[in-house]
């Protein structure tokens, strides 16, 4: 084969030893075909008697030169002009395959030739194959801000509708379904508690009035009071909580221009299936190993990060949020409807869970006193599939929840001795922003209570 012919990663003369190489399907992968018995990184020479320790460059070339090309695909290959992606090169696609995998003492040096000995395009754009569907994230999230998301086509008989906005968003939903039997699938155990509330600019009179339908003020919106949610759009509602007191205060203090909070701390009734974005996938398998078991668990924890980051980034409400909210929100009422077995909620981390700073906390109830954010245990976001009405009760039940025409076992209660006021004190950090600056803290603001 003359070297213009070659396309791939290979005609290199190092040698590695395959002690250098710490993943553990790729270490044994050469294992098998380790011949050689010198190490062109490290130096090393055979003792007497010893069995070969080393592969040719280009047996770890093969299988790099495999992955890339499950992983990404060359924008030689054309593409679909109404894909949207992001471009790299070879350098950054070599280091983000292969870094980890190699014994870092060496991992530039052998990335770096293997990056040299690459024959190919410059140019690689993330390939479908190694997403959730036929549709990736980054393409699945334009398509649902700016194409459709209404109509979700799963198979027609019309020329070309596989190529078309709404099909392909039925391709990237049902391939979710794959994934829900996971590890993050996990159950929020009976009697647990999740706090929800409202903010207000008169806590005494709003803590009235709560006193009086405690379920009722507190629990999920009525449909014409639903607002725009990461996983919920307008008139839908869903029950948005946290399993900490101090993450949930914050969390509806940052969507509000009030400064004083009315909690209540709900208590589930049974327990419940909750996807929870909050776990670390266990058993991750290596990004080397082929079968299409392994591959499928290492396309969900990409589909995880993505959601995740989306779910829990900042945004602005200016009116962007009606776009910026509708991936997940059609993410979510997807894992809502369609799984044979019922997803009862989502959880997913909180940023402000996470920040440091001092902040004032006032309880108008029973606590009063300053507290230290670092103090203050992590929590998650929960939102829980239920609506308004009869999955909600007060404890007692009160009046007009006995009077409702449809009477069953309640899914979350509130007693009036859990209710409590609170006063949200802010603090804003200003920092010069240069011109060559990226922006390093999104969430500028701290919060307390």
């Amino acid at each position: 084969m003359e070297p213009s012919d070659f396309y791939g990663i290979g005609g290199m003369d190092e040698t590695a030893c395959v002690d250098h190489i710490r993943d553990d399907v790729l270490h044994a992968a050469l294992s098998n075909v380790a011949d050689k018995f010198e190490c062109s990184f490290c130096g090393r020479k055979p003792e007497p008697g010893e069995p070969a320790f080393a592969v040719e460059l280009d047996e770890l070339g093969v299988r790099v030169w495999d992955v890339l090309n499950w992983l990404y695909q060359s924008t030689e290959d054309g593409g679909d002009p109404w894909r949207c992606y992001e471009e790299y090169d070879n350098t950054y696609v070599m280091y983000e395959t292969v870094e980890d995998a190699v014994d870092p003492e060496y991992a530039m040096h052998i990335v770096e030739r293997l990056i040299a000995a690459t024959s190919s395009t410059d140019a690689w754009i993330p390939s479908d194959s190694a997403d959730p569907s036929a549709l990736g994230w980054g393409t699945y999230s334009a398509t649902v801000r700016t194409e459709s998301r209404f109509v979700v086509v799963g198979a027609s008989n019309r020329p070309g509708y596989e190529d078309e906005p709404p099909a392909r968003i039925g391709k990237f939903l049902e391939a979710l379904l794959a994934y829900v039997e996971s590890d993050l699938l996990v159950e929020l155990p009976a009697d647990s508690t999740l706090y929800r509330g409202r903010m207000t600019d008169d806590a005494r009179a709003l803590l009235h009035k709560v006193r009086k339908e405690p379920s009722t003020e507190l629990g999920s919106a009525p449909p014409q009071l639903a607002k725009n949610g990461r996983l919920s759009p307008p008139g839908i509602s869903l029950f948005y909580s946290a399993d900490d007191l101090h993450v949930a205060v914050a969390e509806i203090a940052l969507h509000s221009e009030y400064d004083q909070a009315v909690m209540g701390a709900f208590k589930t009734t049974r327990s419940l299936r909750i996807l929870d974005f909050t776990r670390p996938l266990t058993k991750l398998p290596s990004i080397f190993a082929t079968d299409d078991e392994s591959r499928r668990r290492w396309t969900f924890a990409r589909f995880k990060k993505h959601f995740t980051d989306m779910i829990t980034a900042p945004v602005v409400l200016d009116g962007r949020e009606a776009v910026d909210y509708t991936p997940t929100q059609v993410v979510a009422e997807w894992l809502r409807w369609v799984p044979e077995d019922r997803i009862d909620g989502i959880a997913w981390p909180s940023h402000l869970a996470e920040e440091k700073g001092d902040v004032a906390a006032d309880s108008g109830d029973a606590l009063s006193g300053a507290h230290d954010a670092a103090s203050v245990p992590l929590g998650r976001n929960v939102a829980l599939f239920f609506g308004y009405g009869a999955d909600f009760q007060s404890v007692p039940p009160t009046a007009v929840e006995l009077a409702r025409p449809i009477q069953r076992k309640p899914t979350l209660t509130l007693a009036a001795d859990d209710i409590t006021s609170h006063q949200v004190s802010r603090s804003v950090r200003v920092a010069e922003l240069r011109e060559d600056e990226a922006d390093d803290d999104p969430y500028p603001m701290f919060m307390g209570f």
